[in-house]
């Protein structure tokens, strides 16, 4: 067995001599802040209507953003450090602020969206859709600061598109899938919202983790193992596998349980909007139901 300081010398190593360039982190974290103060402003109105759930779910993407140092030095990702705004450090690895600028609205936001689709009703395909929306977003929201030097991956990534290796991109956006089934989940069980929601703070964040673990497995295993692309590939195909999966069971089930949209009694869920009390086994929502709820 190979002493830690032999393996470690083995392994692929972060890029820490990298200098943050100025204007690209700027432009990068105003660029991510203009989505949060929208959403932020859509959270108090909702707030001030009584409907909590939107803040809550934006603390609890804030909360997740403590999960990014674990999953940068698993996936081998580095944010460039020198010279870069710093906010916290975790395992060795300083965040610059555009983490807990992003977070919020791409994993608490999404969060809250995906979740308010499940309110609505869904089938199956449409749920699956909107994972890929947020892959997509997941994307164009990574290009910018991967092709201007504010971070990169290392190591050995494969299918790896300008420098962004696309089972990131499924994972990112799952996180955020597994973050509004919980809180779905908890809207199910707390209906009358209140004081109550804030409990979706810690299922957010404790969906980041879970999901970033559970998924990432296969990925992180052979990078930290050092082995060659006929392992690379294959990991990632499972990795983004298990994701499908997951995806594909979810938006199963809540198609299952979607509520009726034509019928049954009504009632008050967390976020102050009304819910069906009836459901229906196969019942599908509308595509313009989904946007309605986004």
């Amino acid at each position: 067995m190979l002493p830690a300081a032999a393996l470690n010398s083995t392994l692929p190593q972060p890029p820490t001599h990298l200098q943050m360039p100025k204007a690209a982190e700027m432009v990068f974290t105003i660029g991510g802040a203009v989505p949060l103060v929208i959403v932020l402003l859509i959270a108090l109105r909702h707030l001030r209507a009584g409907r909590p759930l939107l803040l809550c779910c934006l603390f609890g993407g804030l909360a997740a953003a403590l999960f990014e140092p674990f999953v940068d030095v698993l996936g081998m990702v580095y944010l460039t450090e020198h010279g870069s705004i710093h906010t916290f450090t975790l395992l060795g690895r300083t965040m610059p602020l555009f983490v807990p600028v992003i977070y919020p609205w791409y994993i608490g936001g999404f969060a809250y969206l995906t979740a308010r689709a499940l309110q609505r009703g869904v089938t199956r395909r449409q749920f699956l859709g909107l994972w890929a929306v947020f892959v997509l977003t997941n994307f164009a929201l990574e290009a910018p600061g991967l092709l201007t030097g504010v971070y990169t991956y290392y190591g050995k990534q494969p299918f790896n598109l300008w420098g962004h290796p696309m089972w990131w991109g499924a994972a990112n956006a799952f996180t955020a899938i597994a973050g509004g089934a919980a809180v779905f989940g908890f809207t199910k069980l707390f209906p009358a919202g209140g004081w109550a929601t804030v409990g979706v703070i810690p299922l957010i964040f404790i969906a980041e983790g879970l999901s970033n673990a559970g998924t990432g497995f296969p990925m992180y295993a052979v990078l930290h193992d050092n082995r060659g692309w006929g392992w690379e590939y294959p990991a990632a195909l499972l990795t983004v596998g298990l994701i499908v999966y997951c995806v594909w069971l979810i938006g199963t089930v809540a198609q299952r349980v979607a509520p009726a949209q034509d019928s049954g009694t009504r009632q008050r869920s967390a976020d102050g909007s009304s819910s069906s009390r009836s459901f229906s086994s196969e019942t599908q929502a509308s595509a313009s139901s989904v946007s309605a709820s986004r």
